[in-house]
């Protein structure tokens, strides 16, 4: 039997992204410059289950 994958890039950016930690470090990478502005002790977290799927596929 063969074990499919079901990670999407959805749900791979969302567990990481879910890490204070991880969060953090790469909002400061990337828009400060890696200085330390966002403390990860310091975020709130408001969770959003919401998420959609659009079809972009053409109807002919």
């Amino acid at each position: 039997m063969i074990t499919v994958n079901n990670l999407t890039p959805d749900s791979a950016c969302r567990t990481f992204f879910s890490n204070d930690i991880h969060f953090a470090s790469f909002s400061n990478a990337v828009l400060f410059d890696g200085k330390q502005l966002i403390h990860p002790e310091r975020l709130v977290r408001y969770e959003n289950d919401t998420s959609f799927i659009i079809n972009d596929t053409k109807s002919v």
